[in-house]
């Protein structure tokens, strides 16, 4: 990123440090899913439907062809998680209208939930959802680079994308560019800007992480859910609450970065999480 004052002087910054914009993770339009499980016994709950007798699922070398019910499996592998798919089935063909399937794990706790929208088969579908990233840039690291750049009238923002080793065609989106003090909520609008930005005042703890994460909703006498994928887009990691704080068990995980999204009251927020 480059931002330039009125005066001509310019300061760069490199966002590699706080990470990369990541692939969007792929749309699906119901019946199939995969998700990461580690060792451990689960518990799979198909029903719901309005005729669960049409309900079926599948866990690929775990449950072939369950109905409505509950359904255990025991997950072990040598790996620090096992890559399972799961596929919806509907006899009738006209989707689970109102039927979901729920895995839970030892604990009691929501891994992977999903349902079958439309038609009698899994369908993977095509194409990729919206993903959103933040990236908070320390404007106070120009007094430490020694820029004479004057913060008080920048006139020009400039992201600067690609490079040696990186595509040369490519498409990225800007929602909002906000100048936020002290993570409060005061922002100075430059151009692109509809609507304040705030901070949910989560946490994720420690960070970088060895053995486990922490993850402290905004309210944690309300509902949240969570969700982290691998660099790669892979779901490794869902759970649900309805109340209290969220452990990641990354000492199960492969060392690199993940993202963690978290969603409560509508709003949603990601950051990345580093496990070593």
């Amino acid at each position: 990123m480059q931002l330039l004052d009125g005066e001509g002087y310019s300061w760069n910054f490199s966002t590699a440090a706080l990470g990369e914009v990541l692939p969007p993770y792929p749309r699906s339009r119901g019946g199939s899913y995969n998700a990461c499980l580690v060792n451990g016994t689960y518990t799979l709950e198909v029903g719901g439907s309005t005729w669960p007798e049409e309900q079926f699922v599948t866990i690929t070398d775990y449950l072939e062809y369950v109905g409505s019910g509950t359904h255990s499996f025991t997950v072990n592998t040598s790996e620090p998680c096992d890559s399972l798919e799961i596929l919806c089935f509907d006899t009738w063909e006209d989707g689970w209208d109102s039927g979901t399937f729920e895995i839970q794990n030892d604990a009691g706790e929501l891994v992977l939930e999903g349902t079958l929208s439309t038609g009698s088969f899994p369908d993977p579908g095509a194409g990729w959802q919206n993903e959103f990233q933040s990236f908070s840039i320390p404007l106070d690291q120009t007094a430490v680079d020694a820029s004479p750049l004057d913060l008080s009238h920048v006139v020009e923002v400039c992201f600067q994308l690609g490079g040696v080793g990186h595509a040369t065609t490519g498409a990225i989106a800007l929602d909002d560019v906000a100048l936020i003090s002290s993570g409060q909520s005061q922002t100075t609008d430059l151009g692109l800007m509809t609507q304040t930005s705030l901070d949910m005042g989560w946490t994720v703890f420690p960070n970088p992480a060895t053995s486990s994460a922490r993850v402290q909703p905004p309210d944690p006498a309300k509902p949240w859910r969570l969700e982290v994928w691998d660099l790669r887009g892979r779901s490794v990691w869902r759970q649900s609450g309805s109340f209290g704080v969220a452990i990641l068990p990354v000492q199960t995980w492969h060392p690199g970065g993940y993202v963690v999204r978290l969603e409560q009251e509508g709003s949603s927020t990601s950051t990345i999480l580093m496990v070593h």
